[in-house]
């Protein structure tokens, strides 16, 4: 005989982000033989009103469909669907973090309270009343280098879907001088005007005066 429920935890504001930048879904939890625990979440457009579905999350892994999303006025849910074939014995889950653009929340009884602004490092549990987390200072997103190097050279491959130039001209030499000569100065990807700025002195936060005219 298979014994199964669910439980519904209460919807999470996403407060005022817009667009979900990162995510991230964290548990820990005591599964036995022979019963399951699967977690699963969704979106709607009311605290009251549950969505109409559910996409089943993965453990240490972003919440599936919310990156890149726009969440403006919807909440998230999340759904506990736990089964066993073993009478009195159950799964068990012990701690809930959801992550959001790096502010994190944890559930506490029937609700989420937020856990910190920053970044969870990783977590352990021991015992039954202690947890010990590590939390990561934000400023390591900024040790990143850029994806793109900027230059006076068009970056895209000639007549490719970038360029999209497709007429008889031959080779061309990346300049934006050869893309006026086929009429596609439009889709020229490089920076015309930075062996210009090079050669100049610029002045950040302050005003230069200069004497006389």
């Amino acid at each position: 005989m298979s014994y199964n429920g669910y439980r519904i935890s209460p919807a999470l504001s996403f407060g005022g982000i817009r667009y979900v930048k990162s995510s991230l879904i964290e548990w820990a939890s005591v599964i036995p033989a022979n019963t399951t625990l699967v977690i699963s979440a969704g979106l709607s457009q009311s605290d009251a009103v549950q969505p109409g579905s559910y996409s089943v999350c993965t453990r240490d892994q972003a919440i599936p469909g919310l990156f890149g999303r726009n969440v403006t006025n919807q909440y998230l849910w999340l759904k506990q669907e736990m089964t066993s074939e073993v009478h009195g014995t159950t799964p068990r889950l012990d701690i809930l973090i959801v992550t959001i653009n790096g502010e994190s929340y944890v559930q506490t009884g029937r609700a989420f309270q937020r856990l910190f602004r920053g970044i969870v490092g990783g977590w352990d549990l021991s015992g039954d009343n202690q947890a010990k987390i590590t939390l990561t200072n934000e400023m390591v997103l900024w040790n990143k280098e850029p994806l793109r190097i900027q230059s006076t050279a068009c970056p895209w491959a000639y007549k490719g879907t970038e360029c999209s130039y497709s007429g008889p001209m031959g080779p061309c030499d990346k300049s934006y001088e050869a893309c006026q000569l086929r009429g596609n100065e439009a889709q020229f990807g490089g920076d015309r005007f930075l062996a210009a700025a090079m050669t100049k002195e610029l002045w950040w936060g302050r005003t230069r005066n200069y004497m006389g005219t």
